[in-house]
């Protein structure tokens, strides 16, 4: 939410989204080369934050840097990740609008996340299992899910991203 940051950066949402993607992902993905995504939807476009200093470049840099290694940490030790997902309270005024938009922002950022090592995420998609998880973080995408519907897709994630951990040490095992 900062003014130093491009429009088209993540939110805190999508961020999550994105790094649970590299970190349960099929292959290492480093700080350096996720941060053009994480600051605009066209990487390529140069669109870059507007630091106010060094200080604060580091800081900023240093917390998502130990976000996607705390993800990382849980997903090597084989604990559940919990998405980061915000869900509205029942006294908030736009509580049916945030239903309805719910896990949106995750599952795009997810989907981003497996364009960087697309190649190697086929894999996961064409098997069993993992086919159908992919179709359901694309339905959490999409805005077609109705709201009473994505509380439950939410509710999956934890299960869907321990899976996905679990593929890829098989096959690594393999």
């Amino acid at each position: 939410v900062s003014e130093a940051v491009p429009e088209s950066a993540m939110d805190i949402e999508t961020l999550d989204g994105f790094l649970c993607a590299l970190a349960v992902g099929p292959e290492a993905v480093t700080l350096g080369e996720a941060l053009p995504f994480i600051w605009s939807d066209d990487p390529g476009t140069g669109a870059a934050p507007a630091w106010q200093s060094p200080d604060q470049h580091a800081r900023i840099t240093g917390l998502i840097g130990r976000m996607y290694a705390e993800l990382a940490e849980a997903v090597a030790a084989e604990e559940q990740v919990e998405p980061l997902i915000v869900e509205p309270e029942d006294d908030d005024p736009d509580a049916a609008e945030m239903a309805a938009q719910l896990g949106i922002g995750w599952a795009m950022g997810f989907i981003a996340g497996m364009t960087l090592r697309e190649d190697a995420w086929q894999a996961w998609v064409t098997s069993e299992g993992g086919d159908e998880d992919l179709k359901l973080i694309e339905r959490l995408a999409s805005d077609e899910a109705p709201a009473e519907e994505r509380k439950g897709l939410v509710d999956e994630l934890p299960s869907l991203l321990e899976d996905c951990a679990g593929f890829w040490r098989g096959m690594s095992a393999a």
